[in-house]
C-alpha cells in the first residue's frame, strides 16, 4: 500500500522591516491624496524628517478642531447663541495652543471648558497618564486654575470636552463612575453645579 504524502508546509514568509513601514505609510497617504503611488520611495531622508516636525502639530490641531466643534454644538443645543458662538470662536482662534488656564474661557457666556483627545490604550479603559491628565482637568473645572484669569469658577457652566473615539465612553465611564457631579451632556438646562462631559463625535 503505497503511503500517502504529506501535505506541503507553506513556508512563512520574511519578514521585511522596510516593507512593513512603507506598506503602512503609503496606504495612509494613497488612501488620504486618493492616488496610487509609492510615497515612501518618493520622498528623501530630509522630506521625512520635515514631515516629522509637521505632524509632530498634529494633537494641537486635533484638539482645536474638535474645540470648533464643541461651540458650535452648544450652538446647536441653545446653550449659546450666534454672536456668543462667534466670539468664542474668534476667541479659540486667537489663543496660542499652548496658553495657561482653560481651553476655552468666555466670560459673557459664563463658560468655561477642558477638551481632551485621547484614545484608550487597552480594554476600554485609559492608560495611567491619559487618567492623570483627564483628573488634573476635572479637579481644574470643580476648583479653579491658577493659571487661568477666572478664578472663581462657582458661577461658570463646566464642561469637559471629549472626542468620541472607540469605546472612549466605555472608558469614560470607568473614569467617573463615583462622581456623580459629573454627568453627560444634554440638550436642556445647564447648571454650575455640575461638569457635562461633552462627546464630539469624529
Amino acid at each position: 500500500m503505497a503511503k500517502k504524502k504529506e501535505p506541503t508546509k507553506k513556508k512563512a514568509e520574511k519578514y521585511s522591516r522596510e516593507h512593513d513601514l512603507a506598506k503602512k505609510f503609503n496606504d495612509y497617504w494613497n488612501g488620504v491624496l486618493e492616488t496610487q503611488e509609492n510615497h515612501y520611495r518618493k520622498l528623501s531622508l530630509l522630506n521625512l524628517i520635515e514631515l516629522k516636525k509637521a505632524v509632530s502639530n498634529i494633537n494641537n490641531i486635533v484638539t482645536f478642531e474638535a474645540t470648533k466643534r464643541f461651540v458650535r454644538q452648544l450652538k446647536k443645543h441653545g446653550t449659546i447663541n450666534s454672536t456668543q458662538a462667534k466670539k468664542m470662536l474668534e476667541t479659540i482662534d486667537g489663543q496660542h495652543p499652548n496658553a495657561n488656564g482653560f481651553d476655552v474661557e468666555d466670560e459673557s457666556s459664563r463658560i468655561i471648558a477642558e477638551v481632551k483627545c485621547n484614545i484608550p490604550v487597552k480594554d476600554a479603559t485609559f492608560g495611567a497618564s491619559q487618567k492623570s491628565g483627564i483628573l488634573k482637568d476635572l479637579k481644574g473645572l470643580k476648583e479653579g486654575k491658577k493659571t487661568s484669569a477666572i478664578q472663581d469658577v462657582s458661577g461658570f457652566r463646566k464642561f469637559m470636552v471629549i472626542l468620541n473615539g472607540d469605546k472612549v465612553k466605555d472608558a469614560m465611564g470607568k473614569l467617573v463612575e463615583n462622581d456623580n457631579s459629573i454627568i453627560e451632556f444634554r440638550r436642556g438646562r445647564i447648571d454650575t453645579k455640575h461638569i457635562y462631559i461633552v462627546y464630539i463625535d469624529i
